[in-house]
């Protein structure tokens, strides 16, 4: 008799979600092996992007600011990489 295993591996995705004027501009920035290490490169570039911006609110992965040009939330998003948080 032969086993078989099917070893289901998750990979994350960490997407940044800009929310202005127009249109969410969504980008997709890297892939992690542990939602746990994608959740900490959000954090990270999120607490990188705030500086030298004018933080109207923030939480760990997001932020309002102000600009020139208007208001803007800034998000991080991981999703496991058979999602696409993208609005159809």
């Amino acid at each position: 008799m032969r086993c078989r295993y099917i070893l289901l591996m998750v990979v994350w995705v960490l997407w940044s979600e800009l929310l202005g004027d127009g249109k969410p501009e969504w980008n997709y920035i890297d892939t992690f092996n542990t939602e746990a290490a994608c959740t900490e490169e959000s954090q990270q570039r999120a607490s990188r992007a705030k500086q030298n911006r004018k933080v109207l609110n923030s939480g760990p992965t997001h932020f309002t600011y102000r600009s020139v040009n208007g208001t803007y939330i800034l998000s991080y998003i991981c999703v496991p990489d058979s999602v696409d948080p993208r609005p159809k």
